[in-house]
């Protein structure tokens, strides 16, 4: 074997030393000039070079022992034979090389494949412009190619024979497809009505082009049996879904006639029968087999909608009439068995199938090579679409009926004496590989517990035959001792009997206090369930002063915690604002927060942006099972009970200590309401995507939603009327009356910087969906137009989670994207 690799390694290299680094390979294809440095190794200065030395070797012999060494008259005339190589001989010794050929037709197809996406993609015209007609030109030379594989036949097995190995292969198979695809592509293409058919169809040829890349691979000794891996795993996927397919069409039918009622659309009754449960599998579980997201706007009552199914039978509630445990039950089950059972039992056949092959990785790498080396040594030089000169060369020849030169690199015939001494090399290495696999046999682990367990045989026999002679004065000196000890234990027993008449009389044992063992408290195996506290509205630094907070740790951020020393407010207008409260023991010691109110705040908004807020419940919300945003509404002025140092405070923040009291920069004391409004559209009938909008600040470089300060509630903010108008605003109070199109995302306390013990935000967060013969979408879009070239401009966005917004919107905005039932 390792001949015959050695052999295919030099066709391989063809009249190129098999020493010769790749790196120096590639480098003198691209740059042939090289060649005539001495970059690369030829096998001819090899031998002229090994010749040569055999002379020295020769010379120096005679010079010794005085005789002049036999030589074989073959050798002798090789050797006359050897000459170096010319110039041309060298550059067409490289490039005919299979191994030069190889890299040349990967780098071929790698540039037909990239002109074949640039026309796909770029360059397709109703005319076929320059680089359609090469590609056309270049596929032309791969046809050419097919046939002359097809029809050469240098080992002399027939027409019918070499056809039948032809198609056999699976490469050559992708090759056949390809060019027929091609074929009918570009037919269709030069057809006027069918001109769009025919570049799909180059589009799919161009992914038949694409999987035929996979064979470079084959000459890697680690990827090319991967080769062979897919292929078996591809066979065995195909008899899989058959299995599959029951199970598939089986709950599909089932669940479609339950929901939908004499569905007539072909493609809504696949798409419910097929395509949903197919998708269930890897994770898309519908919605539509229970009552609990069901909308009657989302479906069709008389199926006459295109873009939405018909809906199911209806109660006279307009409420689904189906039985909403046996859908469910149903799923399950479809569940259990195709995604758990199924695809585990695929899984295990992809790793039955790939340990097969991979032990056997090194023989299938073998063959894959022999057939790669055996196609690219009869392969014309010239990569496509020059090959089409080696064509028309070939072709020449056919036509004078001058056949091309049989090919021997396989086929060697060697003389008697060369026969003779290959014989007697085999039977040399036939004797070592013999002894070196009964080497192999002996240091096996079967060989060596055998040796082992021969060896403890042995000695065990041995220890019998020593027991036996052995064992009688064992067993006499027993005997003694025992009779030993009985008489001292009689005579202990009489000295005892003589000592009790005289008064010695023996003590009492002495009672064992055992210690108890320690008791091991048993560790809770339920934890305490993490509160959620602010930590926004905590930062040291108020922002926008010089005011600095009190340090609050997490753990005293309730109000349920007392404290040992809380301040009482006094006049603003006098120096110190707080006085200690007398101590209470045993409490939080010594909370002392400054009072700071900004006095150009006012009632007014100045100052007040919703830059970096975060919307979270307060701390304890967790524990009530309200943690959830969509669910969570804060009271206004907190529900706790107030500790008796702080009845006093009419306002307190519901999220805890703060660190600040006062009103800080906000407009007032106590809850300061906002609203943000989540205004989202779909871009086209197709509902393909879904967008929202967004209000830019040029200043900030960062968007939000479109929103502000609310004064009342009920009533939208300010500063939403000044940017769309009153008249879009009073739309949209409309809507937000009637309840129409709206959702309320979140409502809430929010973590703001901002934030103090007395004074803190509220947002209302609300998703408003405007369909696209809403007349209210008009009136926005001329906003956005009217808007455009301000400095806060109003745009529509992709719902998406690259949108440049803060974490918390875009939270929000995903529960919105869900709702919808869009990407994010």
């Amino acid at each position: 074997m390792a001949c015959s690799q050695s052999l295919l390694t030099q066709i391989w290299c063809g009249h190129l030393s098999v020493s010769n680094p790749l790196w120096r390979v590639l480098l003198c294809v691209f740059f042939c000039p090289l060649i005539y440095l001495h970059v690369l190794d030829f096998r001819q200065d090899e031998l002229i070079q090994r010749e040569a030395d055999t002379k020295e070797e020769m010379k120096s012999l005679q010079s010794v022992t005085g005789s002049v060494p036999h030589m074989r008259s073959e050798d002798t005339l090789s050797a006359q034979n050897l000459q170096p190589l010319d110039a041309w001989t060298r550059l067409v010794s490289l490039y005919s090389s299979p191994q030069v050929k190889f890299f040349l037709n990967i780098v071929s197809y790698f540039c037909f494949l990239g002109l074949f996406s640039v026309v796909l993609m770029v360059d397709f015209q109703n005319t076929p412009s320059g680089l359609e007609i090469l590609l056309y030109v270049w596929l032309f030379s791969l046809v050419c190619e097919e046939l002359r594989q097809l029809t050469s036949d240098s080992d002399g097995f027939g027409f019918r024979k070499k056809a039948q190995i032809y198609i056999n292969d699976l490469w050559n198979i992708l090759d056949v497809l390809s060019i027929i695809l091609f074929i009918v592509g570009l037919v269709f293409r030069l057809t006027a009505g069918l001109f769009y058919a025919g570049k799909i169809l180059l589009c799919i040829d161009f992914i038949v082009f694409c999987l035929r890349l996979m064979a470079i691979f084959t000459i890697s000794r680690t990827l090319g049996p991967k080769i062979i891996i897919v292929k078996r795993m591809m066979r065995d996927m195909f008899f899989f879904m058959f299995l599959l397919s029951i199970w598939v069409v089986a709950y599909g039918v089932a669940k479609q006639g339950i929901l939908i009622h004499n569905e007539d659309r072909l493609g809504w009754i696949l798409r419910g029968a097929v395509y949903e449960p197919y998708l269930t599998i890897f994770g898309d579980v519908p919605s539509n087999i229970d009552n609990t997201d069901f909308d009657i706007t989302s479906c069709s009552l008389d199926g006459n909608d295109p873009h939405k199914p018909r809906c199911p039978v209806l109660t006279e509630d307009d409420l689904p009439a189906f039985p909403e445990w046996l859908t469910i039950l149903m799923l399950c089950v479809y569940l259990l068995f195709a995604n758990i059972l199924l695809l585990n039992l695929l899984i295990a056949i992809f790793n039955f199938t790939f340990q097969e092959v991979q032990d056997n990785t090194d023989r299938i790498w073998k063959f894959q090579r022999y057939e790669l080396i055996k196609e690219y040594h009869s392969r014309p030089v010239a990569p496509p679409p020059f090959i089409l000169l080696s064509h028309l060369y070939l072709l020449l020849r056919l036509v004078l009926r001058r056949p091309a030169p049989a090919s021997t690199a396989f086929k060697q015939e060697l003389s008697q004496l060369e026969e003779e001494e290959l014989l007697s090399w085999e039977a040399l290495m036939k004797d070592r590989y013999l002894m070196s696999l009964k080497q192999q046999q002996m240091q096996s682990m079967e060989q060596r517990i055998t040796d082992t367990a021969l060896k403890v045989s042995s000695l065990c026999e041995r220890q019998d035959q020593e027991e036996d002679g052995s064992s009688r004065p064992v067993v006499r000196r027993l005997v003694r001792l025992e009779e030993q000890v009985l008489q001292s234990a009689r005579a202990l027993q009489w000295i005892m009997d003589n000592l009790r008449p005289s008064g010695f009389r023996p003590s009492d044992a002495p009672s064992l206090n055992l210690m108890p063992e320690d008791s091991v408290d048993g560790v809770s195996n339920t934890a305490d369930r993490e509160e959620v506290f602010h930590v926004m509205a905590r930062e040291l630094q108020y922002p926008g002063s010089r005011v600095t907070r009190f340090p609050v740790p997490e753990e005293k951020v309730p109000w349920e915690v007392r404290t040992t020393l809380y301040l009482r407010r006094r006049p603003l207008g006098s120096e110190d604002h707080s006085v200690p409260d007398e101590e209470a023991p045993g409490s939080f010691s010594s909370y002392n927060p400054p009072h700071y109110s900004c006095p150009t705040t006012g009632g007014s908004t100045q100052g007040y942006v919703l830059s970096c807020t975060t919307p979270v419940p307060p701390q304890g919300a967790a524990n009530r099972g309200m943690s959830s945003l969509l669910h969570y509404t804060c009271p206004t002025t907190g529900g706790r009970p107030q500790g008796p140092e702080e009845k006093a405070d009419v306002h307190r923040n519901p999220g805890g200590r703060t660190g600040l009291r006062g009103r800080g920069k906000l407009p007032h004391l106590g809850p300061n309401r906002s609203m943000d409004l989540i205004i989202t559209r779909w871009r086209d009938s197709a509902c393909s995507e879904l967008e929202f909008l967004v209000q830019q600040d040029r200043n900030q470089k960062c968007l939000t939603f479109p929103g502000g300060h609310v004064d009342a509630d009920g009533r939208l903010p300010l500063s939403l009327t000044k940017t769309l108008g009153p008249k879009v605003c009073e739309k949209i109070s409309e809507l937000l009356s009637e309840k129409r199109e709206v959702l309320q995302v979140y409502e809430g306390y929010v973590d703001d910087p901002q934030n103090t013990d007395q004074a803190w935000l509220e947002t209302s967060v609300l998703n408003i969906h405007l369909h696209i013969d809403c007349p209210l979408l008009v009136d926005i879009s001329a906003a956005v137009t009217r808007l455009h070239q301000s400095l806060l401009r109003l745009q529509w966005v992709e719902v998406s989670g690259r949108a440049r917004l803060r974490h918390d919107q875009k939270e929000l905005l995903k529960r919105v994207a869900q709702h919808h039932c869009s990407k994010f």
